[in-house]
């Protein structure tokens, strides 16, 4: 059997996949998408105590062949999960490619059976699958508008008594729904964005629609880069194109947003440097513009020179919870956010990765995110950054928009 198959998209691939096998599914905006295919869980505690760089392989040029898929919740509040992975099935977007990066280990925990690969090999599946619509699911919030606004204008009172600049404030809802693992197939399929996941294991289940990106590390023979890319800054996508231009127009001249992102570049920045060779940090992007399936938002890049001694802990240690999803300054507002908000964050606003064995790491941030723990159903969470010039009623017309990945129908 070669490692070889013919082509047929991740999503698609794994409406196909047997009930009885977990998926860990890693999107990407790079063109290489990733679906493990023989792994196993390992210990955290064991697994994060190991250097960045530990394996220095040489690169097969495919991408993520071995090495760990994980997810780690938002400081440390629910349990921090991760997968050795000895084979996956890469998926090359743009090609249209498909392989096995190694043969199947048929002794890990979960695998693959040579006999669904070899039936993906014996005809294109491909043409048997259709994309099905999906109505919106609906979603009911844990707090009400009315005191949703109040706590936004508790926290712009706490903004103009100095406590801090700039928070974070989410909105959490139970999703009422079809939250079957096909349904939520179908959901991805039509609404996700470039860093999109989904992790369906027996007591966990987390489908992301992330447009985030959180940490990249490429490897070279002489250093580690490391790179961080956080988004500040949301308007709607409009209804046609001449709106659509408006609006991205309003958001780029806009001084509130651009004051929020360049707040969150600065703390990011001062955690980076915190794993850096000294003096190697620097922002490479204050910040562009990018559009997403439901909105546009403001995106910067900072990168660094990582510490060769860097450990994964340390690396999670250093730079969560992501400045993005907290606000400024972090250890002040991540104190408020524990008491406004009507539940703990667990795996919102954590982090999906890999970490190959050539010391690559590439992460996204779980916004836009359902979780379901030991519920049937989803929960839901959207937020939006609040500054001392936000209106409350905008803010929360922000979060209704950020909804639209889970509401709406197509």
């Amino acid at each position: 059997m070669t490692n070889k198959l013919p082509y047929i998209a991740p999503l698609k691939l794994l409406q196909m996949w047997p009930n009885e096998l977990p998926i860990l599914y890693l999107g990407g905006s790079e063109k290489l998408q990733y679906i493990a295919a023989s792994f196993e869980e390992v210990d955290w505690h064991k697994t994060k105590s190991q250097p960045i760089k530990q394996h220095q392989t040489q690169s097969t040029g495919q991408g993520f062949a071995q090495g760990y898929m994980g997810v780690a919740s938002y400081n440390s509040e629910a349990p921090n999960r991760i997968f050795r992975v000895d084979s996956a099935l890469a998926f090359d977007m743009e090609a249209k490619k498909l392989w096995l990066t190694r043969p199947l280990n048929s002794q890990m925990q979960f695998s693959l059976s040579k006999s669904f690969l070899e039936s993906l090999q014996a005809d294109n599946p491909e043409i048997n699958l259709l994309e099905i619509e999906t109505d919106g699911w609906k979603l009911e919030p844990s707090i009400s508008d009315t005191e949703y606004l109040s706590l936004v204008k508790q926290c712009l009172e706490d903004i103009s008594n100095g406590r801090f600049y700039q928070i974070n404030l989410l909105r959490f809802y139970k999703v009422v729904g079809d939250a079957s693992r096909q349904n939520t197939l179908n959901r991805l399929m039509q609404f996700a964005e470039p860093f999109s996941a989904y992790f369906d294991l027996p007591d966990l289940t987390i489908a992301s629609f992330s447009p985030e990106r959180f940490v990249k590390i490429e490897p070279s023979e002489q250093s580690l880069k490391i790179s961080t890319f956080p988004i500040k800054g949301t308007i709607p996508r409009g209804l046609n194109c001449h709106e659509d231009n408006l609006n991205i127009n309003t958001l780029q001249t806009s001084k509130k947003d651009h004051a929020e992102l360049h707040m969150i570049v600065d703390l990011m920045r001062n955690d980076l440097s915190k794993i850096s060779v000294s003096g190697s940090t620097k922002v490479i992007d204050s910040g562009t513009i990018k559009s997403f399936t439901k909105v546009h938002h403001l995106v910067a890049q900072i990168e660094s020179e990582l510490d060769e001694n860097t450990t994964l802990g340390s690396i999670l240690d250093s730079l969560t919870p992501a400045g993005s999803i907290t606000g400024a300054p972090k250890i002040e507002v991540m104190k408020a956010i524990k008491s406004y908000e009507s539940k703990a964050r667990r795996y919102f606003m954590g982090n999906i990765f890999y970490w190959d064995h050539s010391g690559n790491f590439d992460s996204s941030i779980l916004i836009r995110t359902l979780v379901k723990e030991t519920a049937k159903n989803f929960d839901f969470a959207a937020g939006s950054g609040i500054v001392i010039n936000s209106d409350p009623e905008n803010e929360m017309q922000e979060v209704v928009a950020k909804c639209r990945v889970i509401t709406e129908s197509k």
